[in-house]
């Protein structure tokens, strides 16, 4: 396994986040 530094994933699971709120936004627009 990668050794990936913990913010940089936790930044990575919010910008999908972001980035599905914003397109059920736009779906619902």
């Amino acid at each position: 396994k990668l050794m990936i530094p913990v913010p940089y994933v936790r930044s990575f699971k919010t910008g999908i986040a972001v980035k599905v709120r914003k397109g059920i936004a736009k779906s619902k627009l």
